[in-house]
């Protein structure tokens, strides 16, 4: 894996997310125009240490959305929520109506459910269950990423109440988490310039796995990284 400098590190994030596969996706819907709409979306990668390719995802132009990202030296588990959809739903989406516009159970049915139970499958795949994860990939090196905004999309205030609804329920299937020192949290500030969002880190994430690293050694690389800061570097 080429790394960057710190003189290079905002060219190489904005280079190596264009080449990431997207943790972020939409899904179309049935009707006659295949009209695309947003979706929250995980994935979940068990790690193979005799794969050749690295393993890169990505998510890119967040202002306000929340990501959890758990990694140990097994996988790694990547979720994107959408604050307009979950965190403070427009009046306009579907949620709103269908559960009656209230925001606590818009979130429970839209992530925590998620996180439980993952949702769709196949073409269709939205979530990937952290329950039905969590055996896969539990291990003693186990650390968890909360990426969030650094406010509300008011200004008045954040989603304290959610983000520890979210490590409530991702200490429930991998209990090893149940420590803080197991956490890290990490606020970006949002913005809505296209062209910092286009050209520049901000509002990114990557995350790389190199399972040859170091090809003298057996030491694999996992790597986290939210704008141009580092959060997780374990070489395994």
């Amino acid at each position: 894996m080429i790394l960057p400098t710190p003189q290079n590190i905002d060219s190489y994030i904005v280079e190596e997310t264009g080449k990431a596969q997207p943790v972020v996706w939409p899904q179309t819907d049935r009707n006659e125009e295949k009209t695309e709409y947003d979706i929250n979306t995980s994935v979940f990668d068990e790690f193979k240490f005799y794969q050749n390719d690295e393993l890169s995802e990505m998510a890119v132009k967040l202002k306000g959305c929340t990501m959890l990202v758990i990694v140990s030296r097994r996988g790694a588990w990547l979720g994107h929520f959408w604050e307009n959809i979950s965190f403070a739903t427009d009046d306009t989406h579907q949620f709103w109506g269908k559960y009656n516009e209230d925001q606590d159970k818009i979130f429970e049915e839209s992530v925590i459910k998620g996180m439980r139970n993952g949702k769709g499958s196949g073409k269709n795949k939205e979530q990937d269950s952290l329950r039905l994860a969590a055996s896969k990939f539990d291990d003693d090196h186990i650390k968890a990423y909360l990426v969030h905004p650094s406010s509300n999309w008011e200004e008045n205030g954040d989603y304290r109440e959610y983000w520890d609804r979210m490590k409530a329920e991702a200490v429930t299937h991998l209990p090893k988490l149940n420590r803080p020192v197991r956490w890290v949290e990490h606020s970006y500030e949002p913005t809505e310039d296209m062209e910092l969002l286009e050209d520049t880190a901000r509002g990114r994430l990557l995350f790389k796995y190199d399972a040859k690293h170091s090809p003298q050694t057996p030491r694999n690389l996992a790597i986290l990284w939210s704008e141009t800061t580092e959060l997780h570097r374990d070489v395994l």
